[in-house]
């Protein structure tokens, strides 16, 4: 038999188009990028987004095949004065979109500018954005802070909040945006971190193993805030939660 040609037959066809994804309950821009392998970038610009925005499930993202991006080319454009435009080579250009030679675009042809770049970059901290299932904010607009569903211990007047168990490690969500007042080590609490959402509504999130935000950050809703752990006070890994309404700590489960 010719299996000659077979030895490479696994590998994933390289991508030339772009591709329509279809966000999933949980999804974050990180992960998607992570998925495609390509940047976060990539997909916030293709798609008009910035780093604050949201993703919903059924949201639709164009997918570019490569790090970079899409291009409209416009009468009158060389491929030498795009690759300088966004830091590339036309090589590269060539290559991305099966083009003979850089003579042979045309006006109104998309094309793809490999590693291209909008002239800006991304501000040092990534966020993810938690993609909340349709069910997951409440009336009152907070968002339940964990992917778990498991309340180990209830609101009461000796425990002012809910304990809710989680893995070791798994996201801690904003239940709110705001801007953060506290991150930091108490004792009792362990790691935590206070939001102050304005209006005399703060949460407070505690016993976690990693805080991936600090003092003054403002943080959208559903951003990952930290890492579920069980530091201080604890009897296993859980997001110990409160809401706070104008100093009294009221019973979350009224409120999510």
């Amino acid at each position: 038999g010719n299996d000659t040609n077979n030895e490479d037959s696994t590998a994933a066809p390289v991508r030339k188009e772009i591709q329509i994804y279809l966000v999933q309950s949980g999804d974050t821009i990180s992960g998607i990028a992570k998925k495609f392998g390509i940047s976060i970038n990539t997909i916030l610009w293709e798609n008009n987004l910035s780093l604050s925005s949201y993703i919903n499930p059924g949201d639709k993202l164009n997918i570019l095949p490569v790090t970079g991006i899409a291009y409209v080319i416009q009468s009158g454009d060389t491929l030498s004065a795009i690759a300088k435009k966004y830091g590339t080579t036309i090589e590269k250009i060539l290559a991305s979109n099966n083009l003979e030679s850089a003579g042979s675009i045309k006006a109104r042809q998309k094309i793809i500018i490999p590693d291209g770049q909008l002239g800006y970059s991304a501000p040092a901290r990534t966020r993810s954005i938690y993609a909340s299932s349709s069910g997951a904010l409440s009336a009152n607009n907070f968002l339940w802070p964990s992917n778990s569903k498991r309340i180990t211990q209830y609101y009461s007047w000796r425990h002012l909040a809910i304990d809710i168990g989680a893995q070791l490690g798994t996201p801690i969500y904003a239940a709110r945006a705001g801007r953060i007042e506290r991150a930091g080590w108490s004792t009792g609490y362990g790691y935590n971190i206070i939001i102050n959402h304005g209006g005399g509504v703060k949460t407070l999130y505690a016993h976690a193993s990693k805080l991936y935000v600090q003092h003054g950050d403002q943080v959208e809703q559903g951003e990952i805030i930290g890492a579920v752990g069980s530091s201080g006070w604890s009897t296993g890994p859980h997001v110990h939660f409160e809401i706070i309404i104008n100093g009294s700590k009221v019973n979350p489960l009224s409120y999510l």
